[in-house]
Formats: structure tokens, C-alpha cells, sequence
């Protein structure tokens, strides 16, 4: 059996997907984690294992779509029989990857963390001349949201701004969406927009090499007081 754990909210299904590991480990059962191209190999030598000793192994995986994408449309033979065997359990972790995003959706469980819909207005908001109630907004779902996981959704966001600017649209951009990032990208100066987006990366790596006195949130706070 399959169980896809998956979500924009990637902070989230990163944390369900360690904690159900260490369920089944708080349990006695023994876990493995295996890279997608080792699946039936070390799942046959598992099996063995478990006629054997007679101890079930629960395996655990990452980005299994993006692996199985790149064999083609068609799933590789085998991989079908052992996602919907009920004697063998996968866990499937998906980074930054919402349901609709998967072609492999339709053979597991999907447990997905969808963000929070303020998140989005945050997003929408990021323009300038509308600092006030970016600033308010940001406060108000910090408190809620973990900031990292705002940082990244803000990231993406600008980098899609600047993207639209040229008309070139990321694939995993749905065509509804155009029409919305266009208009919101007219809103920017570009060399403002270019500066905020470096603004978010100089972000980054001062808080990667604990440079920087201020949280996520107040980073962000002094950027936006600066770029809106």
C-alpha cells in the first residue's frame, strides 16, 4: 500500500511525514528509508527478510512522482503490484507538491497540507504602496503559520512576479493563475521587484550563517518597510 504525503505547506508534510516514522518506530516495527530507484530491489530482499524473522518493514521514500515521471507515462513493470499490495507499506514524501500535481496520485493514499487561504492574501498583498497591510497580514498569520514556511511561499511568489514580467511562466503554473501574477507584476517597478526578490535571498543566507540578529518575520518586516 502507498501512503503520498504531499502539500504546498511543505513545513507541515515534512513534519507528518518524520512523525509517522517515528510512530511506527515507537511501535517496534521496523523502518527503512530508500531512494525511489532501489524500490523493488530492496523491497524483494525485505520480503526475505520478513519470511525469515517474521517482522514487518514499513519503507519510506521521497519524491517518488518526480522518479517514476522521468521513467515516462508508463510506470516501470512491478511498481503497480507493490503499491497496492496490502502486505507491503510505502511512505511517499513530495516536496512542495500539491495533489493535482502527482501522476501517481491515483495509486495511494494521498495525505495532503494545503496552505492556509490567508497565506494567499499575504501574497496578493506584496505590492507597493500597500506596506500597512502586508505588514498586518504577515502578523497576523506568523502567528499561526511557521515563518519559514511564509518565507518560502513569499519567495516563490516574487520569483513567479518576475517570471510573468517576461511572460515566462513556470510549467507548474496553472493557466488561471497568469492572468492574476501579470496584473500584479505591473504593479512593480522591475528594478524594484529584482531588488525585494535579492532582498529575500540575502534573507536567506544570513539566516543559514547565523549573520543576522532578526527572525524570519522581522527580516521580512524591514525588507517590506524598504521595497513597499
Amino acid at each position: 500500500m502507498l501512503t503520498i504525503i504531499c502539500g504546498e505547506d511543505s513545513v507541515k508534510a515534512r513534519e507528518y511525514y518524520q512523525n509517522v516514522k517515528r510512530e511506527y518506530e515507537s511501535k517496534s516495527l521496523s523502518t527503512q528509508t530508500i531512494h525511489p530507484k532501489d524500490i523493488q530491489t530492496t523491497i524483494k530482499l525485505g520480503e526475505q527478510t520478513i519470511d525469515l524473522f517474521s517482522h514487518k518493514i514499513v519503507y519510506f521514500t521521497e519524491n517518488l512522482n518526480g522518479y517514476l515521471s522521468r521513467a515516462g507515462r508508463k510506470l516501470p513493470e512491478g511498481f503497480e503490484e507493490l503499491f497496492q499490495s496490502n502486505e507491503i507499506e510505502i511512505i511517499d514524501w513530495e516536496s512542495e507538491k500539491s495533489s493535482r500535481e502527482l501522476k501517481i496520485a491515483k495509486l495511494g493514499k494521498v495525505k495532503e497540507f494545503k496552505p492556509d487561504k490567508t497565506i494567499f492574501q499575504l501574497l496578493e498583498s506584496c505590492v507597493p504602496k500597500n506596506k500597512k497591510n502586508f505588514i498586518a497580514l504577515l502578523e497576523a498569520i506568523s502567528q499561526s503559520a511557521d515563518e519559514v514556511f511564509i518565507y518560502t511561499m513569499l519567495s516563490r511568489h516574487i520569483r513567479s512576479l518576475l517570471l510573468a514580467r517576461t511572460n515566462s511562466f513556470s510549467s507548474r503554473i496553472q493557466p488561471w493563475q497568469r492572468g492574476k501574477l501579470s496584473t500584479q507584476a505591473r504593479e512593480w517597478d522591475e528594478k524594484k521587484l529584482i531588488g525585494f526578490y535579492e532582498g529575500l535571498h540575502r534573507i536567506d543566507v544570513a539566516l543559514k550563517t547565523s549573520t543576522t540578529p532578526y527572525s524570519v518575520k522581522e527580516s521580512l518586516d524591514i525588507l517590506a518597510c524598504y521595497y513597499l
